[in-house]
């Protein structure tokens, strides 16, 4: 659902020294990322 967001602009990247993610941290990350994708799956679901 990219409507709002413009992915072609050029971005700051990952940073090479930055500590990987573990736990709790990388689960909010991931479901903040795929939550529109959740929604659309369960709108189709119950449809």
């Amino acid at each position: 659902m990219g409507m709002f967001f413009n992915y072609d602009r050029p971005g700051p990247g990952v940073d090479k020294n930055a500590p990987k993610k573990k736990g709790v941290s990388l689960f909010f990350e991931l479901l903040g990322r795929n939550i529109s994708k959740l929604l659309l799956s369960n709108i189709l679901y119950f449809w």
